[in-house]
């Protein structure tokens, strides 16, 4: 009888835990959009180093990091806001600015804890598709804004699709977010792998929330560190919701270390850009088409039909290396690979050209019989 105060929409929502069934110390992790190779022993022998004793037993002050994330976003506190990652920060502006009914913007497809958070919400979703040759066009956002319009999702860069809006198209969207009283929230947890930043727009535009995180070009998925970034007035408002405190001291503590050292993800970055370089040229020798990973870290490799993306899928998994299928059109035949330094491209393409041989020597044989 107790089941008769659950919610209705919520029990209706189909939730699975994620990253689950990987080989994380000996396995290759190309399925989440990770770092795909350790720090360097130094980096963890630094941190053990920095952390001081008291870090497990008192409640962290978040003062020193919202400092140092003030100096290299270069926009005060007061325009800032921590969360455990992008993905918390999502749920707090559904929380904060959405009531059931009020419809939401989004990309079709995208990150999915955004229809997940509308669903939670009761908000009524209205997509917008990405076409079968996988092109999105700023007119087909515009259009779908309207006067009931509450919030625009963008991510940009977009994954599993990349796409890529410039500084002139964002503020065009801001532009009819602005006509119809609506937020646009600027998703860039591919910040730093080479698109543009909607920061330079926030001066001019009191209806932009811009989402950043340490878990892509920095590495640091595992500490679930994020933060928003927006007007003081907004941010003043979408805080009403938070926490006791916004994040651990721990990931904190990490995350400043790694502001302090941001060459560590400039190198990274470096080296995923010329693992995706031999990736893509790899690929088009072998007449395989491929989507992406030049302002992300992941990127699409198009297959023959479901059937084989499944076989590729198990085979590799076989192999303790893990990507990522089971996508929407229209990319329905598609795997995402995540890009990392060309060692570990080189040994994924290796493993990815004989399980491609077997399955089409296997084919070939059943064709004959």
């Amino acid at each position: 009888m107790i089941k008769r105060r659950f919610k209705g929409h919520l029990a209706a929502i189909e939730r699975k835990r994620t990253s689950v069934g990987r080989n994380l110390k000996e396995g290759l992790r190309l399925d989440r959009n990770e770092r795909v190779t350790e720090f360097p022993k130094k980096v963890m022998q630094d941190l053990h180093k920095l952390l001081p004793a008291y870090l497990l037993n008192a409640y962290p002050d978040t003062d020193r990091f919202y400092a140092a994330l003030s100096r290299w976003v270069k926009v005060p506190v007061e325009q800032l806001y921590v969360t455990n990652a992008i993905t918390e920060g999502i749920r707090i502006i559904f929380e904060t600015l959405v009531s059931p009914g009020d419809e939401v913007v989004m990309l079709q497809p995208t990150y999915p804890m955004y229809r997940i958070y509308a669903q939670i919400y009761q908000a009524k979703i209205r997509e917008v598709a990405f076409n079968k040759d996988l092109a999105l066009d700023v007119q087909s956002i515009c259009d779908a804004i309207n006067e009931r319009t509450v919030l625009v999702c963008l991510p940009n860069p977009n994954l599993p699709i990349e796409s890529v809006f410039g500084l002139a198209d964002i503020r065009r969207i801001a532009d009819k977010c602005r006509a119809c009283d609506a937020f646009l929230v600027v998703d860039e947890a591919y910040a730093f792998f080479g698109a543009e930043s909607a920061l330079p727009l926030l001066h001019a535009y009191d209806n932009i929330i811009i989402f950043q995180t340490f878990s892509k070009a920095f590495g640091l998925a595992g500490v679930r560190l994020g933060y928003m970034i927006s007007s003081k007035d907004n941010i003043e408002y979408l805080s009403k919701t938070r926490s006791l405190v916004e994040c651990n001291a721990l990931s904190m503590a990490v995350g400043e270390y790694m502001l302090k050292h941001a060459g560590l993800m400039r190198q990274y970055v470096k080296g995923l850009k010329q693992g995706k370089d031999y990736v893509q040229h790899r690929l088009s020798q072998l007449g395989i088409r491929w989507s992406g990973g030049n302002f992300s870290n992941g990127m699409l490799i198009f297959l023959r039909d479901t059937q084989e993306t499944h076989e590729l899928l198990e085979a590799l998994k076989k192999k303790k290396i893990y990507i990522r299928g089971s996508f929407e059109f229209p990319v329905e035949n598609c795997v995402r690979l995540t890009l990392g330094p060309k060692p570990v491209m080189m040994q994924f393409m290796k493993e990815f050209e004989r399980a491609m041989g077997r399955m089409s020597r296997n084919r070939h044989q059943m064709k004959k019989g």
